[in-house]
């Protein structure tokens, strides 16, 4: 019999639902973990690289970290510790697999190769990399800092492989759109009052100025993390190892920087020693603006990622007050009036 719907067009959603739970559909905008079958698919694979290895497994497989930006298996097995991690694909995502191919290739000592890829699937089987630098002294957190700007210094020249390879352009002249699209996304700025409604729309002005002015200067657009923080570094045989690159992009290296420094909570920054790493393309003095130019653009672009997150997954209850929070950030450090 067939069934009659009061609103005929939930009968096409309905019927899209069904197609879901059977297996026959697989929704563009739906995480590929969320759909029937994919943990046991993700699962075999991960014991099938393992057992081409020769490695046993000691216990059941688990999940060890579920997100919309990825989702993360663990294993322990004769050999040692493993991981196999999916990333998503949303188009402002870099295709992480490739990428952490390609920077394992040319900065093997700072970027850990994935064992195995599955590159149809974006499916990365890792080694364990010992414990991130969450704790870390504040000399550690500044040598981490220092390491990875070296990495971008010598990243310049690659930009056009990183392009190629499908690294998301953040460069500051993609700013405007996204200075737009926070205006006008409720979810942005719910968490805020009406006066601060109104600060932030007098800001976004500014902020494209600010992104202009900071083009100016004869700084290269490198490599981008996307994300860095000390969890997404670990110590590995005295030597810094950077990973987690599904947010890698090409954008202006001292955005990095300042995540960083947020991020890490560091109580003083090496600006002398950081701002030398690019000494060959702009004076101390000048290096120092650029560097104060950037932080307001750093909170900016963080507000962009979690917009854009939150259109195409849910995220945590606290998001909204996190976005207000960054927004406040950003009327704290440009001039409105």
């Amino acid at each position: 019999a067939q069934l009659i719907f009061a609103v005929p067009e939930q009968r096409t959603l309905a019927e899209r639902c069904l197609e879901e739970i059977e297996g026959t559909a697989d929704p563009d905008l739906r995480l590929p973990w969320n759909c029937p079958g994919w943990t046991d698919q993700a699962e075999g694979w991960f014991e099938q690289q393992l057992s081409e290895m020769g490695h046993r497994l000691l216990q059941p497989i688990r999940s060890f970290y579920r997100h919309g930006l990825a989702n993360i298996l663990h294993a322990e097995t004769s050999a040692g510790e493993f991981y196999m991690k999916a990333s998503s694909f949303l188009s402002m995502l870099a295709d992480e697999p490739r990428l952490t191919c390609y920077l394992a290739s040319v900065f093997p000592d700072l970027v850990p190769r994935p064992i195995r890829i599955n590159t149809e699937r974006r499916w990365m089987l890792l080694p364990d990399l010992g414990y991130p630098i969450r704790e870390a002294t504040e000399e550690m957190k500044m040598e981490a800092l220092l390491a990875f700007g070296r990495l971008q210094r010598q990243a310049v020249e690659h930009v056009d492989k990183l392009l190629h390879l499908g690294c998301p352009d953040r460069r500051l002249d993609k700013l405007d759109a996204g200075i737009e699209a926070i205006i006008h996304l409720d979810e942005a700025t719910a968490g805020l009052s009406e006066e601060e409604l109104e600060g932030v729309r007098m800001a976004m002005p500014q902020l494209k100025r600010i992104a202009r002015d900071l083009a100016g200067y004869n700084l290269p657009d490198t490599l981008g993390h996307g994300d860095l923080h000390p969890g997404n570094i670990a110590r590995r045989d005295g030597a810094y190892v950077f990973f987690d690159w599904g947010l890698g992009r090409v954008t202006h290296p001292f955005l990095d920087a300042w995540h960083y420094i947020v991020e890490s909570e560091m109580q003083s920054i090496p600006e002398d020693e950081y701002l030398a790493l690019w000494a060959d393309y702009e004076s101390r003095e000048r290096l120092h603006e650029a560097l104060i130019l950037t932080k307001p653009l750093y909170y900016l672009s963080r507000a962009i990622d979690q917009c854009y997150f939150n259109l195409n997954f849910r995220l945590p209850e606290d998001t909204r007050e996190w976005l207000a929070n960054h927004l406040r950030m950003i009327l704290n450090l440009v001039e409105t009036k």
